[in-house]
């Protein structure tokens, strides 16, 4: 029933035009759903996600706009053209990679994505399964200026869900990462 609830008042605000103060009432109309954790969404365009809460912003993005950072998203799909490597690098769970493997599908291209975070990539990956995108390939990999080493890299709490570093900023214990460089 709380999904069925997340998923009614998501379609609400997906129908309403981006204004003022939409993200405010997306957060009184939710209330205590606001704290769910591993969310299916499906969005307008057939687009479905596979979310890990609503605390962080690009999952609430999703669920509010249907798109995160709508802008980026236009004028990276208008630079995409047949044959086209898109490279995404700290994929996070999907929000630029999904949206430019569905436009490439046509256009015989592929998306690279990287993403160094142990915790996201099981999304990231389960968004490209959802989504049937076989012109995706998932790196599980820190991208440095070294190649075939590994560095320190820091999750990040829930609230902050894919804003994992390789600095310390929050306070959590580091894990080693492999490494990869784009050259």
């Amino acid at each position: 029933m709380k999904h069925n609830n997340i998923k009614t008042i998501g379609k609400l605000l997906r129908s309403l035009p981006r204004f003022r103060g939409k993200y405010r009432l997306a957060r009184l109309l939710l209330g205590d759903l606001h704290n769910s954790t591993n969310l299916l969404l499906a969005i307008n365009d057939n687009t479905k996600y596979f979310l890990p809460n609503l605390l962080e912003p690009i999952a609430f993005a999703l669920l509010v706009d249907g798109v995160y950072e709508p802008q980026c998203i236009d004028l990276m799909l208008s630079h995409l053209a047949q044959d086209s490597l898109f490279l995404d690098i700290g994929a996070n769970i999907g929000a630029f990679s999904v949206p430019a493997a569905k436009h490439l599908k046509q256009l015989n291209g592929k998306v690279i994505a990287v993403e160094a975070s142990p915790k996201i990539l099981p999304y990231l990956r389960k968004n490209v399964e959802i989504n049937n995108l076989e012109n995706i390939e998932l790196l599980s990999l820190a991208v440095t200026n070294s190649d075939h080493s590994s560095v320190e890299f820091y999750e990040a709490p829930t609230e902050k869900f894919g804003m994992g570093s390789i600095s310390p900023q929050f306070q959590s214990t580091a894990i080693k990462v492999q490494t990869i460089t784009i050259d």
